[in-house]
């Protein structure tokens, strides 16, 4: 997050209704300074830990996470989100029942977003920008595709997760590691992790609806 403390807030609350509660929630503030005058908020049931950093840099901030963090299933959330109240349950009963998944993601809903329009729709397609849209998938072009239509009411196989909602078995990062040189919103990031997560443990990604 970035000086954003009212929307993780809410995406705390979020968490704190959830029906399997985390084990740990770690915030890395990539503003610098302390935002949260109002730390006597943070009254939740599980332990919360603010890291400040100067780098302003998406993926290095979640690899400071995972570095951090002591868990088994590592999950990243952006901090404007809001997630069913059944997310954390779904993901670690997928992942356990399903030992080779390395990694599931909800799909993802823009609320301030109509949609593309039909001529943009043709564009994207003839630039192979977009595809089918039968899963998130990386496309020749190196773009990528994501699930919608019919398909979204299915648990569909990956080539890459939404970063603002995906769900890791920690150890992959024993092989694999976030791209921390990109800096800011660090554009594609998610398509980036996802090819080195496919090429490294195979088809091994899930998108859950």
């Amino acid at each position: 997050t970035l000086n954003r403390s009212e929307s993780v807030l809410r995406l705390l609350d979020c968490l704190s209704q959830q029906s399997v509660l985390p084990d740990e929630v770690l915030i890395i503030e990539q503003g610098g300074q302390n935002v949260w005058d109002h730390q006597s908020k943070l009254n939740f049931h599980f332990p919360i830990r603010i890291v400040y950093e100067d780098i302003k840099s998406l993926t290095y901030a979640r690899d400071k996470g995972v570095c951090l963090s002591s868990g088994e299933i590592i999950f990243f959330f952006d901090d404007d989100i809001i997630l069913p109240l059944s997310y954390i349950k779904i993901a670690i009963d997928f992942l356990n029942s399903n030992p080779n998944a390395q990694g599931i993601g909800g799909r993802y809903v823009d609320q301030n977003y109509a949609g593309p329009s039909t001529l943009s729709n043709v564009v994207s397609r003839l630039m192979r920008i977009r595809g089918h849209g039968k899963g998130n998938k990386i496309l020749p072009s190196g773009w990528g595709d994501f699930v919608r239509g019919d398909d979204i009411y299915n648990v569909t196989n990956a080539d890459w997760l939404f970063g603002c909602n995906m769900v890791v078995r920690r150890y992959v990062f024993n092989d694999i590691r976030f791209e921390t040189n990109m800096r800011a919103w660090s554009f594609l990031e998610d398509l980036f992790f996802g090819a080195q997560l496919t090429k490294t443990f195979g088809s091994c990604l899930w998108i859950h609806p």
